[in-house]
């Protein structure tokens, strides 16, 4: 996975002068004698522009991820997708994979970060959960501190995600990522 500065077919770029047809005969044969596969991305395939919203716009899928058929089968629920990178000429990819057969979770407890002390709420949290296991001893004051703070925190990571979500849709409105889909 990554930036390979090179197109598998002729229609992943669009713009100025064609790639010419050796440069592709060259990194197709490779990509197959090794038995890969370019994985599918979903939406807008072009990880690379130049001159958007002139006439000489040029647009190319140069980041992709490869996969062969071991890990095709060991990963079944992976999503491609194109991540949005402000002031800068290329769209970033990441891979979200899943393993599919997992032979047990591991509960995770609450790992403090400092990050975690400019947040609204903590102190509260913290608060009340000490005072509610009055009479408990310390070690379980603080088990049910951790456990009082990671539902806090996965509450807290819920709205973050969101936030996220909506920062990158305001970046790929702002980039114009929805009007240069279908440009030819």
């Amino acid at each position: 996975m990554g930036e390979f500065n090179d197109i598998l077919h002729a229609d992943e770029k669009k713009g100025r002068a064609s790639r010419p047809n050796w440069l592709i005969r060259g990194f197709r044969p490779a990509v197959q004698d090794d038995e890969l596969v370019d994985f599918h991305m979903e939406g807008y395939t072009f990880t690379w522009f130049k001159s958007l919203g002139t006439p000489r716009v040029v647009k190319e899928k140069l980041y992709r991820a490869l996969e062969n058929k071991p890990w095709m089968q060991m990963f079944l629920n992976v999503i491609l997708e194109k991540l949005v990178a402000p002031s800068y000429d290329h769209f970033p990819i990441s891979l979200d994979r899943t393993l599919v057969a997992q032979s047990h979770r591991i509960k995770r407890s609450f790992k403090f970060e400092n990050a975690c002390r400019i947040e609204d709420g903590l102190n509260e949290v913290v608060h009340n959960s000490w005072l509610e296991s009055a009479g408990n001893n310390v070690i379980n004051k603080l088990s049910a501190c951790a456990e009082d703070l990671t539902h806090w925190s996965k509450t807290l990571c819920n709205k973050l995600q969101i936030d996220i979500e909506n920062c990158r849709h305001h970046l790929s409105k702002s980039l114009g990522v929805n009007d240069i889909q279908d440009e030819t």
